[in-house]
């Protein structure tokens, strides 16, 4: 596992056992506590919606900044073996 996949999964283990602490700790009632389950979660997809178009926009722009490199000759493909 790559330390950016460990880094993600800590973040998303961390961000759901602080959900879990945050809804047994709160003042309010369940109808309330549900609505703004609701609306955290509309906002947080939103939000990961709108970074995820950003970072496949940052791909692409990438890639067509990226040098097309030939295929290796044939003789050379025998190290490769």
């Amino acid at each position: 596992m790559s330390q950016t996949e460990r880094f993600l999964s800590g973040l998303l283990a961390g961000t759901i056992i602080g959900g879990i602490v945050a809804l047994l700790y709160a003042p309010q009632s369940g109808k309330e506590t549900r609505k703004n389950i609701r609306s955290n979660y509309l906002k947080a997809s939103d939000t990961l919606s709108k970074r995820v178009d950003e970072i496949e926009s940052i791909i692409e722009s990438l890639k067509k900044k990226a040098p097309v490199t030939p295929p290796p000759e044939e003789e050379n493909n025998e190290f490769l073996l």
